[in-house]
């Protein structure tokens, strides 16, 4: 066996496969008006670019934000980023996304990776965001009015 043949199989490492491990949590609800933070986590060796996606029942997805795995800089897109309420927080296989003080924000949340021009989704996180209860204790005359 040649030094070369030697050096290939000892030191080379072929490109890994890509598993498709974008890794999100489950559903959540929370009060308007509350902060809510998604986990996306994924392969940190096989990622170019990773992304979160809005998509709001009825509507095409939304483009919210991204970010390059080797510079690990992210940005914020459109009215995601004027609203000053999302926020991302990337690391070494991971991305997450904060909204503060949820409004209508209502939506399924996916969060999404790229690997040789290739979008690989996760499964998506559902959000959904319950009214503060309002307690209403109708009067006599209320009931008198309705009826």
């Amino acid at each position: 066996m040649s030094f070369s043949s030697l050096f290939y199989v000892l030191f080379y490492k072929p490109s890994m496969q890509y598993s498709g491990s974008i890794l999100q949590m489950g559903d959540v609800t929370v009060e308007v008006g509350d902060d809510v933070t998604f986990h996306c986590f994924h392969p940190k060796d096989q990622m170019n670019r990773v992304m979160w996606f809005k998509q709001t029942l009825g509507e095409k997805p939304a483009f919210v934000a991204s970010s390059y795995h080797w510079s690990q800089d992210s940005e914020l897109h459109d009215e995601f980023e004027k609203t000053k309420r999302f926020k991302v927080n990337p690391g070494l296989g991971s991305f997450n996304l904060t909204i503060e003080r949820t409004q209508s924000d209502s939506a399924t949340y996916y969060c999404a990776g790229s690997f040789s021009n290739i979008v690989y989704f996760g499964a998506g996180t559902n959000l959904v965001l319950r009214a503060e209860r309002l307690t209403f204790r109708p009067t006599l005359s209320d009931i008198n009015h309705i009826l």
